[in-house]
């Protein structure tokens, strides 16, 4: 039997065969660096290697929920908010792909939600906006995952900090 000091994060950052203040007993096979988990013990590239994972989906998940929480354009010649779900995209995506303009969901600067007439012209300049919008997002998530995919790293150096990430 050991006994090891763990850090404010279940870290273990002392061993030593001896009962000493502030010590705790664990097996043998306990080393430094490993994280209390419960009642075991876990080598750190495990749990790191699975917060990372986490930490991706959790992305993805904020980048998908700003994307279909929508952008604004101003194509109609006012600021409107327009929805990005997959469905909105579709049709907006067939009104197009028909070549003419046509009535389109969005909501005004005083929070009325409607069909408004669109021309062509302007559903092209609804669906560019929209595309910067999302490219943006996308961008952002990607460049955050590449951030989780590289830790450990000055940047994100441990679990805690990559855990701590935020969209």
């Amino acid at each position: 039997m050991a006994y090891i000091k763990l850090d404010t994060n279940g870290v273990v950052i002392y061993k030593t065969p001896y009962n000493e203040l502030e010590t705790i007993e664990a097996p043998d096979w306990v080393v430094c660096g490993y994280i209390k988990s419960g009642n075991t013990y876990v080598p750190p590239a495990r749990i790191l290697s699975e917060i990372k994972k986490n930490k991706a989906v959790q992305i993805n998940n904020a980048c998908a929920t700003e994307i279909v929480s929508g952008f604004d354009s101003s194509a109609l010649g006012a600021l409107h908010h327009y929805t990005a779900t997959l469905e909105d995209q579709a049709n907006l995506l067939g009104l197009i792909a028909i070549g003419a303009g046509g009535d389109f969901t969005c909501t005004d600067a005083a929070g009325v939600k409607a069909r408004k007439p669109h021309t062509l012209a302007q559903l092209k300049q609804v669906l560019a906006d929209g595309g910067a919008f999302k490219d943006t997002r996308l961008a952002k998530a990607r460049v955050l995952k590449d951030r989780v995919a590289a830790a450990p790293s000055a940047d994100l150096p441990d679990a805690a900090a990559v855990d701590a990430l935020a969209w």
